[in-house]
């Protein structure tokens, strides 16, 4: 199961959330971490055809042209692979340089509706699949690896699944994503969806993948769960930040990944670029609140009432220091009990250094 892959959507997704007005740091900053913690992929953001009344409403990673990409990864070498998302009969193929002249290596082509303008479930709209597989076709004589991202998962009847799977399998896409739009996709179904869609591509190389919400707050296990049953890859969010509930959570999909399925995320990276630019661990003060601490020490498997310290008690701390103070915790043999004097040597030794 090593050969499991991740696509970090925290820009893409998150997005929606500020109508991708992302500053040019906070673009280099994830990608960066994208890049230190081993991750596949990181989607930019969309690309969108340039109209001037989306010019004026959206940010640069509402269209991630070319010009915009290069200026933020720069000569950087990285094994996080760029992708974007498009979305059928609504973007431009001429948008796209061949694959050699982009630091693009995988094209996302959303149907977001497989009833098209019908509006109408029990149809498959079976004009705007095939317009969908011109334009990836197109995509593909480029260069590009391509995705086929289809929404609505729950919404798409077995049947449909296994026409839309007879076409694509003529293809020579190199994903076929399902996404949980609605976050009502439970673990159950996970069980029948993902060995049924296996099935339906199995004579084809193309790879499954889950995109989860998180509605019901359980995107990360149905992501994980996903991969217990056979998908190929995931996506994820930093700190889960995407529209309305968000989304799987990129850092917690990495720990469980490191644990059970012998991966080396570094995934200190991620959380601290969340905890720079989206929300730092000591605005979550609650149980209601998804605070990252708690995960660490989880992770580690230190004793609660240390995270509870570290978030009311002690001043704000580097997400990695406090990493690194559980690990000496743990090396100690001082981490499953609550030991508030040495915690205290811990963080005051820290501060001095």
């Amino acid at each position: 199961m090593n050969n499991i892959e991740l696509l970090d959507c925290t820009i893409r997704d998150g997005g929606y959330v500020n109508n991708w007005k992302f500053t040019d740091e906070q673009m280099k900053k994830c990608y960066n971490a994208c890049s230190i913690a081993g991750l596949d992929y990181m989607e930019f953001g969309f690309r969108n055809i340039k109209k001037k009344e989306s010019i004026d409403k959206y940010g640069p990673s509402y269209f991630s042209d070319e010009e915009y990409i290069n200026n933020i990864v720069g000569n950087q070498e990285s094994t996080c692979k760029i992708a974007v998302m498009v979305t059928i009969n609504d973007f431009d193929i001429n948008d796209f340089v061949p694959k050699n002249q982009s630091k693009i290596s995988l094209v996302r082509v959303l149907m977001a509706y497989h009833g098209g303008k019908n509006k109408d479930d029990l149809v498959l709209d079976i004009k705007q699949l095939s317009d969908g597989i011109v334009q990836m076709n197109q995509l593909i004589e480029l260069g590009y690896d391509v995705a086929f991202n289809i929404g609505r998962i729950d919404k798409v009847s077995f049947e449909q699944i296994s026409e839309v799977a007879k076409l694509l399998s003529q293809t020579k896409i190199k994903y076929f994503v399902m996404a949980d739009t609605y976050g009502s996709v439970d673990n159950d179904y996970i069980e029948k969806l993902i060995p049924f869609v296996k099935r339906e591509f199995s004579n084809s190389q193309i790879k499954i993948g889950f995109h989860a919400h998180d509605n019901c707050t359980n995107a990360t296990t149905k992501a994980l769960h996903a991969l217990k049953y056979g998908a190929d890859i995931v996506d994820g969010c930093v700190l889960g930040f995407g529209r309305g509930s968000g989304n799987a959570k990129t850092e917690l999909l990495m720990m469980d990944l490191n644990k059970n399925y012998n991966k080396n995320y570094n995934f200190i990276n991620i959380i601290e670029f969340g905890d720079e630019y989206l929300i730092n661990y000591k605005e979550c003060t609650n149980n209601l609140c998804y605070n990252v601490v708690y995960a660490l020490a989880a992770y580690v498997g230190c004793h609660v009432t240390y995270a509870i310290d570290i978030i009311e008690i002690y001043d704000k701390m580097k997400v990695s220091d406090i990493y690194n103070i559980f690990m000496e915790l743990k090396r100690l043999n001082k981490h499953m009990f609550h030991y508030s004097s040495l915690f205290k040597e811990l963080y005051v030794k820290l501060k001095h250094n």
